[in-house]
């Protein structure tokens, strides 16, 4: 769902009284200073929702493969080269356990067995 189909079904539900225009302006301000928090480093935590954070992946060196061209046998590895990757900084999110809960109502446990999710 896209944030303007957001604004229309809000603006449409008879129990707020908003002008469309205010279920906007509303949405996009509470946006906004989500992200702010989130820029800032802070946590933001919505009761019943979930918690957003900035959580940080650590910089480490990996190897990649170099193959060799015209052998003869295809994927045959000659060496590697060390690489180095950056430490990221990425919003994550942790749902409240209400949600959980309301989520595995609806849609059932989930396991994962062999790569396959099982309902």
């Amino acid at each position: 769902m896209k944030k303007a189909e957001t604004v229309h079904k809000s603006w449409l539900d008879s129990a707020l009284c908003l002008a469309y225009g205010d279920v906007s302006e509303v949405t996009e301000a509470f946006l906004q200073e989500l992200m702010k928090e989130l820029l800032l480093g802070n946590e933001v935590y919505l009761r019943g929702f979930g918690t957003f954070k900035v959580s940080v992946r650590k910089g480490k060196r990996g190897a990649t493969a170099t193959l060799t061209h015209g052998s003869g046998k295809k994927g045959e590895k000659t060496g590697t080269s060390v690489v180095s990757v950056e430490k990221k900084y990425y919003v994550s999110f942790k749902r409240a356990r209400a949600f959980r809960e309301m989520f595995q109502a609806r849609f059932g446990k989930q396991e994962k067995a062999h790569g396959k999710v099982r309902r």
